[in-house]
């Protein structure tokens, strides 16, 4: 699995890049039952009679609090399977997930304290290739930003490019491990190859930032 949401005792990490219903109904299930009626001639016959089932009650969601990282309470919802499905912020403001059957995130929903849909994430992976891309979309379904990850053999990201909401390639980073594996800087280039500086890089994303506003 390329994407997960995992958390710690003190902290919760999102993903960089359909609203899940932590408290759906459940789906009603309707089946035959064969009722035995007599017929005029004492004969008996079998004939279908469509009963409606009680609903199953749904697994309930388990609820614990945690910390963002500039540490104000949160509330973690997680299914019966231990994956976040939601997360309310001390703003009241939040975010719900949903995934496909190997457990991978496929969509992310931001919602503001007063629970209108703000963005909206899609996630897709290509396994074959390693790769995951993310788009970025607003309340009206407009694409406002593209990203695609790309990993190694062992899952650890190799490069990621950034895209406008055009397709068109704006940069691309490329991460450096130390020597536990994990992720202490990133460089950044210009789609021919060309490093940014430090500052051409929030230019850029600056730039980028007020097109998608």
């Amino acid at each position: 699995m390329f994407f997960k949401i995992a958390s710690s005792n003190n902290s919760i990490y999102y993903p960089k890049s359909s609203i899940v219903n932590s408290t759906g109904s459940a789906n009603k299930a309707i089946s035959n039952i064969w009722d035995r009626k007599y017929t005029p001639a004492g004969k008996t016959s079998a004939q279908p009679v469509q009963q409606q089932k009680i609903p199953k009650k749904e697994t309930p969601l388990t609820k614990t609090e945690s910390y963002d990282v500039d540490g104000n309470l949160q509330y973690i919802y997680k299914d019966k399977d231990g994956r976040i499905v939601r997360v309310v912020n001390h703003d009241s403001s939040s975010e719900e997930y949903s995934y496909n059957a190997d457990g991978d995130v496929v969509t992310k929903k931001n919602f503001n304290s007063k629970g209108e849909l703000n963005t909206l994430y899609e996630y897709s992976y290509d396994k074959e290739n390693k790769t995951q891309t993310s788009i970025k979309k607003d309340k009206n379904n407009n694409v406002i930003a593209q990203s695609k990850l790309h990993f190694s053999d062992s899952g650890q990201k190799i490069k990621e490019v950034i895209y406008d909401s055009d397709g068109n390639e704006v940069y691309y980073s490329e991460p450096v491990y130390d020597e536990k594996g994990e992720i202490i800087m990133e460089n950044v280039y210009f789609p021919d190859g060309t490093e940014m500086s430090t500052k051409e890089y929030f230019e850029t994303v600056a730039r980028l930032n007020k097109l998608i506003k």
